[in-house]
């Protein structure tokens, strides 16, 4: 899952820079921020989290067979 640092303002010389990490949406050529993991594997330490808009349309798309 890539992510993002975003360090807004300069801090005084007695405080904290401080530092916004931000995941993105594993979904292809998608740049929103991920909002839901969806899976992880724990001996890969590796993780899929998409944003709001494509958790969303991947459960639609692994809906149930009817029979």
């Amino acid at each position: 899952m890539p992510w993002v640092i975003a360090e807004p303002g300069v801090g005084g010389p007695r405080s904290y820079r401080e530092k916004v990490t931000k995941y993105l949406c594993d979904w292809p050529d998608c740049t929103n921020t991920a909002e839901q993991i969806i899976g992880c594997v724990k001996e890969l330490a590796a993780c899929v989290a998409l944003c709001k808009e494509h958790a969303g349309q991947a459960g639609r798309d692994s809906g149930s067979v009817a029979g």
